[in-house]
């Protein structure tokens, strides 16, 4: 995918949740074609491919009972909508602004949530504030900005006090499991350059706006920081002079060990997650071609563990941890090769993970569950393919039923868009190219047509994933190879 920005079309869409106790509702059937001399099927509308999506992300609460998801709301800004999954009733805006759009949410606890900003209209793609951050009652109650915005921004009630407010420097870095009412957010601090020097991490209470500092003892110029399921600090990275170390915290204690460090380009391995055994997840280089896999860290050797618990042939591990919160107990893993997968531990969701896939085949179907290990656990499936965009239901395990909430993008028939896939192919001095082949719908493989190279923004980014995407929909529905 290209770096460049596009300037979203204002395309006023009702965005309207639905519920169904079934799968998938059918696609309306095509018209067919009449007795008369065949015409050029219309070319699909640019709109659909560059407006904004119906739904953006979504999360259940931690009890499973509400759900959250951002919507384009009558036309109007990204606002945050949250479902009563229990009486399956109308869905409530909890928050939305009229000059500006909800960007990252959370849940914290089954009443509240904090979520930033940002401006999906500013053309240059420049931000023209900070974040910031912000809490708010699941009814849309008690909306109170926790985090200034660099700017002078005027986002309604929220700012009607600025007592007790964080600089903008300040961003969300967990939220603790256990429904209480602290998030943990960080100060970040430059040096005299202007340059990120370290971040502390700070204990913030949404509802009443006092912080307090959990960063006493910290390795000097600590950026990246890793938490139990509690929100005690269990690794921090620091990095100085082109050195990356790595600080272990063990729980109970309050000293830091240094466990790892290496040149800051050459790292041999990195810290990925702490699980609620306490246990810490590493990527490291495996085998003859280095490739990154999954470790566990031995703390007796003080380093990875020599076997790999996930690899991904042909592929560096790209992937995280599922778990029913951060921090907490590893319920699998998710990897991202040619197609996302997910490697379940736990069998309960690995039995189910093939019931979902055989209701809905052909599609990828991520399960994020809650009350994973309870009779009544909700699960919300996140579906997509690279012909069709992402579409949201919710699992019941109790009744087994599927409940369909809706689809990101309403208009798009999977029908009418071309087909993706993975390929590598041989460059002239022998070196192995991924790329992925859009084709235009209803071609054939290997009959000659345009082509067009969306090259990606460098070596250390993806250039793409196996779903669906505007940009090489739209040059493939144009008749290009992409």
């Amino acid at each position: 995918m290209s770096g460049s920005t596009r300037r979203w079309f204002q395309v006023a869409l009702a965005c309207n949740l639905w519920w169904t106790a079934t799968a998938w509702a059918k696609e309306p059937p095509v018209a067919p074609a009449t007795a008369s001399a065949p015409t050029a099927a219309p070319l699909l509308p640019v709109e659909m491919f560059v407006r904004r999506p119906d739904l953006g992300a979504a999360r259940l609460s931690p009890s499973g009972r509400w759900l959250a998801v951002l919507a384009y709301v009558d036309g109007q800004r990204n606002g945050l909508l949250v479902l009563d999954l229990r009486t399956q009733g109308a869905s409530k805006v909890a928050a939305r602004f009229n000059d500006t759009d909800i960007g990252h949410f959370q849940w914290v606890g089954d009443d509240r949530l904090v979520f930033d900003l940002i401006d999906l209209e500013e053309g240059s793609g420049e931000p023209r504030f900070a974040p910031g951050l912000f809490s708010v009652g699941r009814d849309g109650e008690g909306l109170r900005q926790l985090v200034r915005m660099r700017a002078s921004v005027v986002v309604g009630a929220a700012r009607l006090s600025e007592r007790r407010q964080l600089e903008w420097n300040h961003v969300l870095l967990h939220v603790p499991a256990g429904g209480g009412d602290e998030v943990i957010v960080g100060e970040r601090r430059v040096d005299r350059l202007g340059d990120l020097d370290s971040i502390v991490p700070k204990r913030l209470n949404i509802t009443d706006g006092l912080a307090r500092s959990i960063g006493q003892g910290m390795p000097d110029r600590s950026r990246g920081w890793l938490f139990d399921a509690a929100g005690e600090p269990r690794v921090a990275v620091s990095r100085n002079k082109g050195r990356a170390q790595v600080h272990w915290r063990a729980p109970g204690q309050d000293s830091w060990a240094e466990i790892g460090s290496f040149d800051s380009l050459r790292a041999s391995w990195a810290p990925r997650f702490v699980d609620g055994q306490g246990q810490l997840w590493v990527t490291a280089a495996h085998g003859a071609g280095g490739t990154t896999v999954l470790k566990r860290f031995d703390f007796k050797t003080g380093k990875p563990e020599t076997q790999a618990l996930v690899s991904t042939p042909g592929f560096d591990f790209s992937g995280t941890i599922v778990a029913e919160t951060s921090g907490s107990a590893a319920l699998g893993v998710r990897v991202d090769t040619d197609a996302e997968e997910t490697v379940w531990f736990d069998e309960r969701l690995k039995r189910l993970q093939v019931e979902i896939d055989g209701r809905l085949p052909g599609l990828v179907n991520r399960l994020d569950c809650r009350r994973c290990s309870e009779p009544d656990m909700t699960v919300l499936v996140t579906s997509w393919s690279d012909r069709e965009p992402v579409r949201y239901a919710v699992y019941r395990a109790d009744t087994k039923t599927l409940q369909t909430v809706g689809r990101t993008r309403k208009d798009v028939d999977p029908a009418h868009m071309g087909r993706r896939d993975f390929q590598r192919i041989t460059t002239r001095d022998g070196r192995d190219l991924p790329l992925w082949l859009t084709l235009p719908p209803g071609a054939r493989a290997g009959t000659p047509r345009p082509a067009v190279v969306l090259v990606h923004g460098g070596p250390w980014v993806r250039g793409g994933h196996w779903q669906w995407d505007a940009s090489s929909q739209f040059l493939a529905s144009r008749g290009y190879i992409v």
